[in-house]
């Protein structure tokens, strides 16, 4: 609450689509520490507007006439055009405030007046539902995750405020402004009924490539006991004393995992082999034990063994996690039969060695490409972009505002030589590695003694990393020579479909148009670059990506013991047995697979095993059934009735 002498004057903003449910709740929340309220309705076709204009709070609603399928360029945009109608509301000292229709503040507003702090950060809490819970309101649930979120909720007014970046949630502040970390809020997205968890559901798995499979597995989990990241739930009280953060840098919570790591190649510099190394070290900073199989041990692999103490190619029978790059090594696992949750990360879609292997648990792919050649191919994938050690890539010198020297990734030595010729003719210094001649692995020293870098892919990564501008160029052996051009806010989501490969616009420039490139570079739009990076390519944050992939998938796996379990009040003490589920089938190849999965899903503490009956099916259904019977072998048993059915 809020003194009533003395008030901070704050204005309040949201941008919101169809929320008739709650949003009289949300302006109410607000009402109770902001003098006024700017809504953006994103083209809601219920009756939120009206809602939302008979509410006194509310000053200006600004209706969005077109939804954009475009999510990720909308959610940034949307809040972009309420920021910027809410500064005409402020005068200077005044502070603004951004929530989502559902998330509720708790923090003592009075501590605005006289605050020596500019900006506040506040711990966001997913609210669940619960057996116990169910039948209340949304508002009467007390059970979070106890994982948290830091968040920028509050700042005071500066004109230089904006959203500029794809799915921008904070907004974008001055450098120089003290920030705090205060305040708690309660974020109702997944605790408000079943059915709006549902609509969530549908929401990001249709409308959100890189979230598409992670939602479409928690599709009818709308009821928890356990938070979508694996921990058990914590009452809302106890959050100060049980909480922990679930952002870069702290992971006390991730339970130690034995995970095999595996990679076609280690023994040279690349993309694939860099992004290995660099899961590995994260993963080992967390406390996980990391073994690494290659077929081609050496220069990253050695690093890896002589510096961090990893196995190198003295595999396991049996390991909790296994992450693997490559068709060829994930042949190899399956015919090792090493037991383990198996995730497949695709890399590319012109080598065969990166098609993806039919039988494991889960497939990622780092670009919207990837995830659109793999569907194409029959198979669901997420998207988790490659990850950077933002720590190590970080910016260490301060970009000249004329740019001085150039930095060059590029595996073609032609293109190198140009690229010397163009920087010779307007003086600047030049600089190149190319891992085919002269590799560099401490590639983030080269990087910051840089204005700007021609690179691609990780190369690009990096170098954003580094709040270096990039210049999307290289000739590959597999491609023609392609670019997207100097990376700006503008094109950096597109290009972002093709992992950065300059296969997006497909430029082929001249020289005149590399000069241009290199002289709009400036300090500005590498810090934008900055940005972006933490954002998209932190490792921590894809390694915890992978972590929550495995406590989902895990908690979907028939628990099967070696023993029988004893049946407790039989006659009996030492009874045992075991349940046969029985699946009859006949052309049923749209509901087979779900079938399957529903019965997989179960946990027992009895064994059981599934007997699937198949008679003349002509529709691929019994091909499903193989493929379940192959990947569960001792589990699943395939029983031919009469009529036959398909091979």
């Amino acid at each position: 609450m809020i003194s009533e002498n003395i008030k901070p004057n704050i204005i309040g903003f949201t941008r919101i689509r169809n929320e008739s449910e709650i949003i009289m709740d949300t302006l109410d929340h607000l009402s109770r520490f902001c003098k006024t309220v700017v809504v953006y309705d994103d083209a809601s076709i219920d009756n939120t507007v009206a809602l939302c204009k008979s509410h006194p709070i509310v000053s200006c609603v600004i209706e969005g006439k077109e939804w954009d399928i475009n999510r990720e360029r909308a959610e940034f945009t949307n809040r972009g055009v309420a920021l910027k109608k809410a500064m005409l509301f402020a005068k200077p000292n005044d502070w603004l405030v951004y929530i989502d229709a559902d998330e509720r503040i708790e923090y003592d507003w009075n501590k605005l007046i006289g605050a020596k702090f500019d900006a506040i950060k506040m711990k966001l809490f997913d609210v669940y539902i619960t057996y116990s819970d169910m039948g209340l309101s949304y508002m009467e649930r007390q059970y979070v995750g106890p994982e948290y979120r830091t968040i920028l909720f509050a700042y005071r007014f500066h004109p230089s405020l904006k959203y500029h970046l794809p799915d921008q949630r904070e907004a974008t502040i001055p450098s120089n402004y003290k920030v705090v970390t205060d305040g708690y809020v309660k974020h109702y997205g997944k605790g408000f009924s079943v059915s709006h968890w549902e609509d969530t559901c549908n929401y990001y798995a249709n409308h959100f490539p890189k979230y598409a499979r992670k939602w479409s597995l928690r599709k009818g989990r709308a009821i928890h006991n356990k938070s979508d990241f694996g921990a058990n739930l914590i009452h809302w009280k106890d959050i100060e004393h049980k909480g922990y953060q679930l952002t870069i840098g702290h992971h006390s919570n991730e339970k130690p995992l034995n995970i095999l790591v595996t990679n076609v190649h280690m023994n040279m510099l690349g993309g694939s082999e860099t992004y290995t190394y660099t899961l590995i070290r994260e993963l080992q900073s967390r406390g996980h034990k990391v073994d690494l199989w290659t077929n081609k041990a050496g220069y990253v692999s050695d690093i890896l063994r002589d510096e961090y103490g990893c196995i190198v190619n003295n595999v396991k029978p049996e390991y909790d996690l296994i992450l693997i790059s490559h068709y060829p090594m994930a042949r190899q696992v399956l015919d090792a039969g090493i037991k383990g949750i198996k995730i497949q990360t695709c890399h590319g879609v012109v080598p065969p060695e990166e098609r993806p292997h039919e039988y494991l648990d889960y497939y990622v792919s780092i670009s919207e490409e990837i995830q659109l050649h793999l569907k194409q191919n029959n198979y669901e994938s997420e998207i988790i972009y490659n990850g950077v050690d933002c720590k190590l890539f970080s910016p260490i010198h301060p970009i000249n505002d004329t740019p001085e020297k150039l930095y060059s990734l590029s595996q073609s030595e032609s293109l190198n030589i140009r690229l010397s010729g163009i920087c010779e003719s307007i003086g600047m210094e030049f600089e190149a590695n190319n891992k085919f001649i002269n590799p560099e692995f401490n590639t983030h020293e080269k990087i910051n003694s840089a204005d700007v870098v021609v690179a691609i892919g990780r190369g690009c990564y990096e170098s954003m990393a580094c709040g270096r501008p990039v210049i999307l160029l290289d000739h590959r052996p597999y491609s023609e020579c392609f670019s997207d051009g100097l990376l700006t806010s503008n094109i950096i989501s597109e290009s972002l479909k093709n992992n950065c490969s300059g296969r997006r616009f497909k430029l082929k420039p001249s020289d005149d148009d590399i000069k241009e490139w290199i002289l709009n570079s400036n300090p500005k739009l590498g810090n934008e670059m900055r940005e972006y990076a933490l954002e998209k390519f932190s490792i921590s944050n894809q390694a915890t990506r992978y972590i929550q992939i495995y406590n989902e998938l895990s908690s979907r796996v028939p628990i099967i013991h070696d023993e029988h379990t004893k049946v407790f009040g039989s006659p009996d003490e030492n009874h045992e047995f075991l349940v046969s589920v029985c699946v009859a089938t006949y052309q049923e190849c749209q509901f087979i697979r779900q079938c399957l999965e529903s019965i997989l899903s179960q946990k027992t503490n009895f064994k059981f095993e599934i007997l699937i009956g198949y008679e003349g099916s002509t529709d691929g259904t019994v091909i499903i059934c193989n493929e379940f019977q192959k990947k569960y072998p001792n589990l699943i048993k395939l029983i031919a009735l009469d009529g036959g059915g398909e091979e």
